[in-house]
């Protein structure tokens, strides 16, 4: 499953969202990208000031965010495809 993390420089929430999906046993197996949106207008605007944002599928979730949900989200999606 692949998992979006929408980003930028010099974010510490960013940061604690990293460290939060990187403890996540149940994610592995899965892709994270991550996507800086200083680099992106469309993203800018949609996201500048949400981020981070994990995006699974057609599903986000906004920052801040649990294991919990996380888990409970690639769950929900998984079971849809």
């Amino acid at each position: 499953m692949q998992l979006v993390l929408y980003i930028t420089d010099d974010c510490s929430f960013c940061e604690q969202a990293m460290t939060l999906l990187g403890s996540i046993g149940q994610l592995s197996g899965s892709t994270l990208l991550t996507h800086d949106i200083a680099y992106d207008d469309q993203l800018f605007n949609q996201y500048g000031e949400k981020i981070p944002v994990l995006r699974i599928g057609n599903h986000e979730l906004i920052w801040p965010f649990t294991s919990v949900e996380v888990v409970n989200l690639v769950q929900t999606v998984a079971s849809r495809s």
